[in-house]
């Protein structure tokens, strides 16, 4: 199955609530993968620019740390939240 064509471009309340619902339909490390994805997407759309996808992005990474948290993609998924709180930090000034 390809995980990909599940991702969001946009980040709005619909996307979000469609996110969480098609979820469900996957198996555990399905949606292990699928959230870090998406907030890998949401980071690379906001371009280090936009701080609502960066917070979305910061969101579901930490949904993944509470929900999945597995061995195989917690570098993954530290390293993704280290570059989404970078950017954040870097858009405070």
């Amino acid at each position: 199955m390809n995980l990909t064509e599940h991702l969001k471009n946009t980040w709005e309340e619909e996307d979000l609530s469609a996110f969480y619902s098609q979820l469900r339909n996957f198996s555990k490390t399905e949606q292990s993968t699928l959230v870090l994805l998406q907030a890998a997407k949401l980071s690379n759309l906001a371009n280090h620019k936009d701080e609502y996808l960066l917070k979305g992005a910061e969101s579901l990474v930490n949904f993944w740390i509470l929900q999945y948290s597995n061995s195989e993609e917690k570098e993954q998924a530290d390293f993704l939240l280290n570059n989404i709180q970078e950017s954040l930090e870097n858009l405070r000034g």
